[in-house]
């Protein structure tokens, strides 16, 4: 986001997110996965919506129009809700950004945020920010402090992240 809103790179001309992962019909075994009354929504409720508003935030600009489409492309007879997601948002200052979301995959990818700037373009994956070269070759810009390790290492290390700011502030008596 530092590089996008302080322009370093020049002008922000488009960015697009993805979400691209898979969810087995186990998953959603119990009784609240999968169902509009008690998971309220699916893919874009659950899983998605963090990168979204990643993708948001890093614009530095509110979303001036929004349209999109759900649908059920792979899990229907195991679902009620969306497994799969497209949308297109219009930035403030006519900046287009692209979302794509599906647990409908075949396999679960890397979170990935692209930014095409001025200057080139920028690579988000899963906490590893890189500059896309004209060439093609990647130069990494940031690694992350730690990183995500298991079976839900796709996801990045936002959500232990997020835990260990919270005990911090908790145990600390700080916001």
């Amino acid at each position: 986001r530092q590089i996008i809103t302080g322009r370093e790179m020049g002008e922000l001309l488009g960015i697009r997110g993805t979400v691209a992962w898979k969810r087995t019909p186990e998953y959603y075994s119990d009784d609240w996965h999968g169902r509009w009354a008690t998971e309220c929504g699916g893919v874009m409720m659950n899983q998605a919506i963090h990168t979204l508003d990643i993708l948001q935030w890093c614009t530095g600009r509110p979303a001036t129009r929004v349209s999109g489409r759900i649908s059920t492309d792979g899990l229907g007879e195991y679902i009620e809700v969306e497994d799969t997601a497209h949308i297109r948002i219009e930035f403030e200052g006519g900046l287009v950004g692209t979302f794509y979301a599906t647990v409908a995959g075949s396999e679960n990818e890397p979170v990935e945020i692209h930014a095409r700037l001025e200057g080139g373009r920028l690579l988000y994956r899963s906490g590893w920010l890189y500059r896309w070269e004209s060439d093609g070759r990647l130069t990494l810009l940031v690694a992350p402090e730690r990183q995500a390790k298991g079976d839900k290492a796709y996801w990045g290390i936002g959500h232990r992240a997020q835990l260990e700011d919270y005990y911090r502030s908790v145990l600390g008596g700080t916001p």
